[in-house]
């Protein structure tokens, strides 16, 4: 036992303390140790995360922008490439492009850090763009299986009134609604933010997020399946129909009704280019 004196009114007195054995206090160091050595691993562990997070962040932006401007700049120097499918395409490429150098960088920067320190201006800003180009770029889609679709269905009829004034007002009423979607955003219908320098994410408000879902994600999921789902269908009825209908060899006496057959499927394949991969072509189609 220790002993610890104190001296009170002129007396001593004797307090007396619990030995503490040695192999107690060398366990409270091996436990401080081991507490500094798990904690210095976890903080190794985040950082690596944050390296691999950052760098595969940074591949899918680079590939994105690099990826997009190939194809815009390909449409651009190349003439026999500015038709009018192209022009789909390349407001698919330029709504893609602009998420790559718009959304993703600040994108990256939040996600690896988990911390917004940029204002609540820039936030809503970045938003704003995230969801609107994130709805063109869906809606662009829709646009090009709708192209497709009355491309196959009704050849003839649509080449006669397929113009770029047409895929210019089917490119810009996506983007319209693209923005009609993203509107509630600038009206107010975010939450309000505590700690306004630390979250920056959309509002979770019930109304908004049904109705973005819907007009971002459900409806033109809905078109696209149906359409593409149609042109399928369209496609093995005409390659059933020509197997019955049209001979393999022609006969002499068939020369004209083959000439005019032939006549009337190239011009069908000039306007039904847009037939989607994976769907095997019908046999009368030139290679």
């Amino acid at each position: 036992m220790e002993a610890q004196a104190n001296w009170v009114s002129g007396e001593r007195l004797v307090r007396m303390e619990p030995y503490k054995p040695d192999f107690l206090q060398l366990n409270a160091c091996c436990a401080e140790n081991a507490t500094g050595i798990r904690n210095d691993t976890l903080i190794l562990q985040a950082t690596w995360v944050s390296v691999l997070k950052g760098t595969l962040f940074f591949l899918i932006t680079f590939g994105a922008v690099f990826g997009n401007s190939l194809v815009i700049l390909s449409v651009y120097i190349k003439r026999k490439l500015r038709t009018i499918t192209n022009c789909f395409v390349v407001s698919l490429a330029t709504s893609d492009l602009l998420v790559g150098i718009l959304i993703l960088p600040l994108g990256t920067k939040l996600g690896v850090t988990g911390v917004w320190d940029m204002g609540t201006v820039l936030c809503d800003v970045w938003l704003f763009c995230d969801v609107m180009l994130c709805t063109a770029s869906i809606l662009n889609l829709c646009c090009i299986s709708l192209d497709r679709f009355f491309a196959i269905t009704n050849p003839l009829i649509y080449a006669t009134k397929r113009s770029k004034r047409l895929a210019l007002l089917m490119i810009g009423l996506a983007w319209v609604a693209s923005v009609v979607v993203t509107c509630p955003l600038i009206f107010g219908s975010h939450e309000e933010r505590c700690g306004q320098d630390v979250l920056c994410e959309l509002t979770m408000n019930p109304g908004y997020v049904i109705y973005s879902s819907l007009g971002a994600f459900y409806i033109p999921l809905f078109v696209i399946v149906c359409v593409y789902a149609r042109i399928f269908q369209a496609i093995r009825q005409r390659d059933n129909y020509w197997h019955r209908t049209v001979p393999h060899t022609c006969l002499a006496s068939h020369v004209l009704y083959c000439a005019g057959s032939a006549s009337r499927l190239a011009a069908a394949h000039h306007v039904t280019q847009g037939v989607p991969r994976g769907v095997p072509p019908p046999h009368w189609l030139p290679p």
